[in-house]
């Protein structure tokens, strides 16, 4: 089964933690760092929700390799690899993702849009309408 995006990273970390990518939302499979701790540390071994419930944990890296990549590699946002998803078998529904991510909203400082962010999810009568969401 062939992840769909975008997708949410469902594992239970601590919002107020997150560095570099600040929202735990990935919007397409390529990785675009060399850093592979901060790659253990935000996604190794963590489960996403993609926009039709279905949940996938990230358990690897692959490298990207083609005849240009050599070249292309050192310039900036061009991805390094792509992540390695397999499916867990699980699946959530609409309404237990609304609840985890108000929880969620509600444990990380408010910036002026978390009620907005809310009012929002609370909305929403599908998945992919949560995952689109701009706040």
């Amino acid at each position: 089964m062939r992840v769909n995006f975008p997708i949410l990273k469902i594992s239970d970390d601590n919002w107020n933690e997150m560095e570099d990518d600040g929202m735990p939302f990935l919007f397409q499979k390529f990785y675009f760092s060399k850093d592979k701790d901060l790659f253990k540390k935000l996604y190794l071994n963590k489960e996403f929700v993609d926009k039709n419930g279905t949940v996938f944990k990230i358990t690897g890296l692959s490298e990207l390799s083609f005849w240009l990549y050599g070249l292309l590699s050192l310039l900036p946002m061009v991805p390094k690899s792509e992540f390695i998803f397999i499916n867990t078998g699980k699946s959530i529904e609409l309404n237990e993702l609304k609840l985890f991510l108000i929880k969620k909203i509600k444990n990380i400082p408010d910036y002026g849009f978390n009620q907005k962010w809310i009012s929002e999810i609370e909305k929403c009568k599908t998945i992919e309408e949560i995952l689109n969401i701009e706040v």
